[in-house]
């Protein structure tokens, strides 16, 4: 069996005075990313969330690139894209990159989502999220296939 680490980074408007600086928020959880490593887990897991809504980030692709130039072993995945307001060749072309820079260490997870706001912002309409998920994964398949 192998462990890993994944955390949520909420920083939500609702905390209040809780809030936390997302500067702050952000070097905390690359802390924690460390830390997994050291600790000798298997992988490192943060989510995509946009608009400050949950969390405090928006691309895990740059956040991962980050968190490989610190580390050595530690794989490294999102939790997850969400895949209907990307550009799935976007998503290949960036994750194939993190791949490349972190030595073989990227890990791929994609999924729908469950925030309408954060479709409605980006101009998907979040009832069609279900039929664009599987469309932007076969245009993702096909471009690491070929």
């Amino acid at each position: 069996m192998k462990l890993g680490y994944f955390t949520l980074t909420d920083n939500p408007p609702s905390y209040g005075a809780a809030r936390k600086d997302p500067s702050r928020l952000l070097e905390e959880v690359m802390t924690q990313c460390i830390h997994a490593e050291e600790l000798g887990l298997n992988s490192v897991w943060v989510p995509e969330h946009h608009f400050g809504l949950f969390g405090v980030l928006p691309s895990a692709p740059v956040f991962l690139a980050n968190v490989a130039a610190r580390t050595k072993r530690v794989k490294l995945g999102p939790a997850t894209v969400l895949l209907p307001v990307q550009h799935p060749l976007r998503v290949a072309e960036e994750f194939a990159l993190l791949d490349l820079l972190s030595n073989g260490r990227a890990q791929l997870s994609v999924g729908r989502g469950y925030d309408a706001r954060e479709y409605a912002a980006f101009g998907v309409d979040f009832s069609q999220s279900q039929e664009i998920f599987f469309e932007g994964l076969e245009v993702i398949k096909k471009a690491w296939s070929q």
